[in-house]
This record gives C-alpha cells, sequence and structure tokens, in this order.
C-alpha cells in the first residue's frame, strides 16, 4: 500500500458526493468509481475528479488494485456487493442499510471471518458532533436519562433522497433508517428490548412507512415514532432525567422548511471516512464494524416480526 490508499466507490449517487471530498480530506486516493453503465460513472468521475469508471463492480476489483470500497449504491445490492468486495479481500464500508433481511448478516460475517477483511457500516450518527457530546455527558453521569422521545419522520411516499432528488429505487423506514436510529440509541444508552409496537398504517415494497414503538435501551424507556407519511422533515431526540432533560434537533430552517442538516451530515461523514481510511491504513479506528452493528440488525429483523404479527 502506498502512503495515500487508494479507494474505490460503487454508487455514485448524493451520498457518494460527500465520501469523495471527505476520503480525500482523510489522506486517501480515490482511483475508481462504479455505477450501473459506464457513462454513467463517467459522468460521476469527470464531475469529481476520478481517473476511472467502470459499469460492474466485479470487473473494477480485478482489474483496478485498491485497498478500499465504499458502497453507497441502491439497498438492494449492498449485500451481494460486499460479498464480492471481501471475496476480493478488499476492506469495505458499506453504506447502511448494511442488509434489508436478517439471513444476509450471517453470510456478511462469515465471509469477513473467512476472508479475515473488515466490513465496515456507516453509522454516521456515531459521529454526529451532538451525539457524540451526549455519548459524552450520558458516559460521565452528567445526564442519567429515565425517558425520552425520538421523531423520525419525513415526506418520503415519493422515491426522493434526503435532498429531494428522484430516485430509481425504493428506500426501506425500516432497515435503513430505524436501523441509524436504533443503533445510536443502542451506542448511547444500551440494548434493546421492545415493550409493544402498533400495526403500521402502510407499506411499500419494502415494508412499512411508519413504526411506532415503546422499547428499552438499557434502562432507558423511549418512545420512537418513525413515518415516510410526513408532510415536513422532523428528527429530533428528546431525552428526560430527574429534573432536567436534554434534546437534539437534526434539522435546519431553510427558506421556512426544516430540511435535514447538510452541514451536520457531512462533518459526520468526515469524521467517519478519515476513521474508515485509518482501518484500511492499519492505524487505530473507532469505525464500527459488522460486528458492532449486527445485534441491532438482528434487533431491526425482530421489530419486522412484532410489525407482522401486529398487522395479522
Amino acid at each position: 500500500m502506498s502512503d495515500r490508499p487508494r479507494l474505490a466507490i460503487v454508487g455514485p449517487g448524493t451520498i457518494a458526493e460527500v465520501h469523495v471530498p471527505a476520503m480525500r480530506r482523510a489522506g486517501a486516493e480515490v482511483v475508481a468509481v462504479v455505477g450501473r453503465s459506464v457513462e454513467q460513472a463517467r459522468i460521476f468521475a469527470d464531475t469529481q475528479g476520478i481517473a476511472d469508471a467502470y459499469g460492474d463492480l466485479e470487473t473494477m476489483l480485478g482489474a483496478h488494485p485498491i485497498d478500499g470500497l465504499v458502497i453507497s449504491s441502491p439497498n438492494s445490492l449492498h449485500a451481494s456487493q460486499a460479498l464480492l468486495a471481501l471475496e476480493h479481500g478488499v476492506p469495505t464500508l458499506i453504506e447502511v442499510p448494511v442488509v434489508l433481511h436478517l439471513a444476509d448478516v450471517g453470510r456478511l460475517e462469515k465471509a469477513s471471518d473467512r476472508y479475515r477483511v473488515p466490513l465496515a457500516a456507516a453509522q454516521t450518527q456515531r459521529y454526529m458532533a451532538p451525539v457524540r457530546q451526549l455519548k459524552v455527558a450520558i458516559g460521565s453521569g452528567a445526564i442519567a436519562p429515565t425517558h425520552g422521545v425520538i421523531r423520525w419522520a419525513f415526506p418520503r411516499l415519493r422515491s426522493v433522497n434526503w435532498q429531494g432528488r428522484e430516485r430509481t429505487w425504493t428506500d426501506s423506514l425500516l432497515w435503513h433508517h430505524a436501523g441509524h436510529v436504533v443503533d445510536c440509541l443502542s451506542w448511547l444508552l444500551g440494548a434493546p428490548s421492545t415493550e409493544f409496537v402498533t400495526p403500521c398504517m402502510g407499506r411499500n415494497e419494502n415494508g412499512p412507512l411508519d413504526l411506532q414503538m415503546l422499547a428499552r435501551f438499557g434502562n432507558v424507556a423511549i418512545n420512537v415514532f418513525m413515518s415516510y407519511a410526513a408532510s415536513a422533515v422532523t428528527h429530533d431526540l428528546l431525552l428526560v432525567a430527574h429534573g432536567t432533560s436534554f434534546s437534539l434537533d437534526f434539522t435546519v430552517e431553510e427558506n421556512g422548511v426544516r430540511r435535514e442538516s447538510p452541514s451536520l451530515l457531512e462533518a459526520a461523514v468526515e469524521l467517519q471516512d478519515a476513521a474508515f481510511v485509518d482501518l484500511v491504513g492499519g492505524r487505530p479506528s473507532d469505525i464500527p464494524l459488522l460486528r458492532d452493528v449486527a445485534p441491532s440488525l438482528r434487533y431491526i429483523a425482530e421489530i419486522e416480526g412484532n410489525m407482522e404479527a401486529a398487522d395479522a
């Protein structure tokens, strides 16, 4: 490996536009991009100053020596592309959702162990400054929450991304956004268990459009409400302790409209991608690996089963 790790990215979409400059600032060289076609990848490569473009991941892995891969492709491709990268011995950072089906967790775990190649998960909320400050406050005992509410709602009845751009594929509230929420709360408070889950009000091809449940994370009771059917973006967390409270708002207001905070996300991705570059370079890293997030993924599958039972 050279002094500058050589990284590639598969999935030239909106979040890839955040990853590329973040990886460069971390000291890596972004040498290739893979899209659904060579033409699509070439447009992104030319825009981002990347030398090589491919329309197929296996072709790129066979032809181009790289030290690490970032997967930011459509959700349904994540697990299969990660398996392919692990088989080629390439450390990989996979955007959430890591999987859409519980069985793929075991397949990825076995492949990572078999090939002795790390698979990291882009649980970006762990790197958001206010979340890290809250982690320190809880760890030090400065705040000892007993109850809380998290609301994660946005208008996603149409297939659009976090910047409102049209998509050709459908997102998953449960495996993607609840995956972020469950991982973040587990990281902050402790392992989850479900008190009850309500029936969902609607579904798309990838599962429920809403989620309402009462769960415990460690010893903290959290009311979780999530929805793709909202008319506006609401992303916030309130934790209540005896005589005090702590609140986080992950949105900003622009021209009278609330939206996910681009600066909060971009700063978190920069820290996260620097941790991945450290991992690739053999340096100490706090990037969450598959083994760190697997319990949360199995809990998502449990929620999925509970919701199906509630809907029956």
